[in-house]
């Protein structure tokens, strides 16, 4: 559901209400924003949708295509001391160094979710509702296999931030 700021459709049109000026609104996750102009005629606004979900993520994460592939992990270190690190995420191609049947990109009904290289995304939302990937090796090759062997196999994406209205991006705006 958008409910930004923008008050002009994506011809420059002012958008307008039955007060006087109007924004642009999207009334469900599946519709694109649009807004009423002259003579009560609806038009696009021209946000896409695909711009949101590349940026941050909505709702679950379901729809999310951004680019990051970096998850936190923690192992203890001597008795009260835990150590800190950064791993890559695990390609979904990929069954080690945590094997995962089930969600492959080639798997039935996997195709929806954009499951490909090493990006975070949800292909299960029942049980997660942000994006999130198995642990990768990457960089701490020894410190993230032995965190990929723990229970932790998967972690959400922390550095995948949930979109609100002010971070949602627009060709016009000329952001992206």
């Amino acid at each position: 559901e958008y409910k930004g700021k923008r008050s002009r459709d994506m011809h420059g049109n002012e958008c307008k209400n039955s007060t006087g000026p109007g924004v642009c609104f999207a009334d469900s996750d599946t519709e694109a924003p649009q807004c009423y102009i002259a003579d009560g005629k609806l038009s696009p606004c021209g946000i896409p949708k695909c711009i949101w979900d590349y940026k941050c993520y909505s709702q679950n994460g379901v729809d999310y295509r951004g680019d990051e592939t970096t998850i936190n992990a923690t192992l203890p270190q001597f008795i009260i001391l835990k150590k800190h690190f950064n791993c890559t995420c695990q390609s979904w191609n990929d069954d080690f160094p945590t094997k995962h049947p089930g969600t492959h990109p080639n798997d039935p009904g996997m195709d929806k979710y954009g499951l490909r290289s090493v990006y975070c995304r949800n292909p299960d939302p029942a049980k997660y509702s942000k994006p999130w990937c198995y642990v990768g090796v990457g960089q701490n090759h020894d410190d993230c296999e032995k965190f990929a062997q723990t229970i932790q196999s998967s972690e959400v994406c922390p550095y995948v931030k949930k979109c609100t209205t002010e971070k949602y991006f627009t060709q016009a705006d000329g952001r992206i």
